[in-house]
């Protein structure tokens, strides 16, 4: 659900937001203010390891839109109205998502977050 925040619907940010709050780490609400985090370095989408943030952008407004977690092996999850629900998703066979790609960024250094 766009905009939800708990379990009656969440959306993208929301979520990761909430799988990181449980680290003890606190994000923004959205996905774009989440991209703008100073904390998070961009990286080479060919360097992805688990716990990066991978963001999307919409094709309509070239605004990210949508962020997911990779979680290895070309995976990531999230959650999706595209997709009405949480996911896991391989991101080598979608083509939906490949062409919505727009930047992952990692944590400087999870340990000093904690």
């Amino acid at each position: 659900v766009y905009g939800g925040d708990n379990r009656d619907g969440i959306d993208c940010s929301a979520y990761i937001k909430t799988l990181f709050k449980s680290l003890d780490i606190d994000l923004p609400r959205t996905s774009k203010e989440q991209f703008k985090t100073p904390y998070l370095n961009p990286i080479n989408k060919n360097q992805l390891v688990p716990m990066d943030l991978i963001f999307f952008k919409s094709p309509e407004t070239n605004r990210i839109n949508n962020v997911a977690l990779y979680i290895g092996e070309g995976k990531m999850i999230h959650s999706s109205k595209s997709e009405n629900g949480v996911y896991i998703t391989d991101i080598r066979l979608s083509t939906f998502w490949s062409n919505r790609f727009y930047a992952v960024k990692r944590f400087t250094n999870l340990e000093v977050l904690q």
